[in-house]
């Protein structure tokens, strides 16, 4: 069992099946202006530190994965880090205030971390911002693009060759009605992924980062915002991570 914390209440994690080739699995927790962390695993490997990602009922049996992915160098993307700091292999652009070694990610290319390869990738956003392609024997198995704007799906195509993409989605259509914040160069809402999941329904898009303001309740609401956007056809492969 895994757990997260929010506020210092332990809440059940999350568990989604990612549907890639090597059947993995992702357990975490994902909000908009709290904070994002995912763990994977069959491959030992967490993505970003925003909230503390715990195991069993010991509230701090802090998970210490062999590989940790910061996609940005934010309170949402690290504040715990502290927690989490034991991992082998570290990417990031900057954890330069840690005493810890982690391999600074600058530029686009591919890292060896001991069980997975790893491929970076620049994303558009106003503070260095790194998308991560996962392959797992000698098969591309998932990308993570994170907080970034629509800009970086059409910037670079690697992302095409992988069967499932993470990406943050802020907000649906309205939904929810104060979305003046998200109308910016560096978020991505629905609408402007609409065109690009209707076109590649051969990957499957998990929608992460919604607003605070959409609460797990409303996930039929969501679902149904989704369809309508296809015509109603059946189109199955978006899922909203709503936390």
């Amino acid at each position: 069992m895994f757990r997260y914390i929010v506020n210092n209440t332990a809440f059940n994690a999350k568990l989604l099946n990612l549907n890639n080739p090597a059947k993995w699995s992702c357990i975490g927790y994902s909000k908009k202006g709290i904070g994002q962390s995912f763990y994977i695993p069959q491959i030992d490997t967490m993505i970003n530190t925003g909230v503390q990602l715990v195991s069993g009922n010991n509230v701090t049996n802090y998970l210490y994965p062999k590989n940790l992915l910061i996609t940005q160098n934010t309170v949402e993307n690290n504040r715990f880090i502290d927690n989490h700091i034991n991992p082998k292999n570290i990417l990031c652009h900057d954890l330069t205030n840690m005493s810890n070694k982690y391999i600074q990610v600058d530029n686009e290319e591919t890292y060896s971390l001991d069980n997975i390869s790893v491929a970076t990738h620049l994303l558009n956003n106003n503070i260095p911002s790194y998308g991560y392609g996962i392959t797992y024997n000698n098969e591309k198995q998932l990308m993570i693009m994170g907080n970034t704007s629509i800009n970086a799906f059409y910037s670079f195509n690697e992302w095409k060759e992988y069967p499932v993409i993470i990406v943050d989605c802020a907000n649906y259509c309205n939904y929810p009605t104060n979305i003046s914040r998200y109308h910016n160069d560096y978020y991505i809402s629905w609408k402007d992924l609409v065109p690009i999941v209707t076109q590649y329904t051969n990957i499957k898009f998990i929608l992460t980062n919604s607003d605070t303001n959409i609460k797990a309740d409303d996930i039929s609401y969501i679902n149904k915002i989704i369809k309508y956007s296809f015509n109603n056809y059946n189109i199955d492969n978006v899922y909203p991570w709503i936390d």
